[in-house]
């Protein structure tokens, strides 16, 4: 139950025992007595029956004064009723058999705030029943909220949790429960799966390692050996294309036209002779 809600209930309870006094003050004809409480004017020396009518009248009044400001009544008080006010008697009577089906009920609540919100829905009645002019709302407010009083003092209220707490108990079991259901892994597994994530780990190039450094004097050294060495002559080639036609002008080519001249005055003195 929330701050408002008590303060709207306090205010009520209070507003009704102030009317209540008041009434009795002007009833008793001592409107200044200011330093005179409720229980003052309900104590029965507070009024002085002069006949045995109107101390039954008197006593009368105390009692309704009583369940006008929603003080509980006491047996004898309750007798009383029974034998002069039949049907108040049977209206409060009711009342309390409500008030214990209202206490089974709270034992039964399953949360801290399942509990909460049926003494609001029982306390939100009783103020619309005050409101519609039943004398007794204040007596069945007062005697639900007494029980709700004494339920959060006991170890069943203390034990139970909130909806919040529940729900997240609820995602902790189910989260639990998946991870059971998941394929379980040997241990032999488990440090294959190790070794190959540390091998994985060192085959990695780090971020940290240093480029290797090249000496500057062993790469003049390559260098310099390289341009020591003699050119070595390739080798003739032997394929077809090698043996190009001579370029004229050249010593290959005047030598061909020598040789073709020659042959040709060869073949011709052949032919002579024969």
């Amino acid at each position: 139950m929330d701050l408002s809600t008590i303060g709207s209930i306090n205010q009520y309870a209070k507003g009704v025992a102030l009317k209540t006094q008041w009434n009795l003050k002007k009833k008793s004809g001592d409107v200044t007595a200011h330093s005179k409480g409720l229980n003052d004017f309900l104590s029965a020396s507070s009024i002085a029956a002069k006949t045995p009518e109107e101390a039954d009248n008197e006593k009368m009044q105390k009692i309704t004064a009583k369940v006008d400001a929603g003080a509980k009544l006491t047996e004898k008080e309750m007798e009383y009723l029974k034998e002069k006010n039949p049907q108040l008697y049977e209206k409060l009577r009711q009342i309390e058999k409500e008030q214990k089906a209202y206490e089974e009920a709270l034992r039964h609540c399953k949360s801290k705030d399942e509990a909460q919100r049926l003494h609001m829905a029982r306390v939100g009645e009783a103020m619309q029943a005050a409101k519609n002019g039943d004398g007794t709302a204040a007596y069945r407010m007062n005697r639900m909220t007494e029980s709700m009083t004494a339920f959060t003092e006991t170890d069943d209220y203390k034990k139970l949790s909130t909806e919040a707490e529940q729900a997240l108990e609820r995602k902790e079991q189910k989260e639990a429960e998946q991870a059971e259901q998941e394929p379980k892994i040997s241990d032999t597994e488990k440090l294959e799966q190790t070794e190959k994530a540390e091998k994985a780990e060192d085959a990695a190039p780090s971020e940290d390692t240093e480029p290797e450094k090249v000496d500057p004097h062993a790469v003049d050294a390559v260098e310099t050996e390289t341009l020591a060495k003699p050119d070595v002559p390739k080798a003739e080639s032997k394929h077809p294309s090698a043996s190009a036609t001579p370029h004229f002008g050249t010593q290959a080519y005047v030598t061909t036209q020598e040789s073709e001249a020659q042959e040709k005055k060869q073949r011709k003195a052949i032919d002579v002779e024969a």
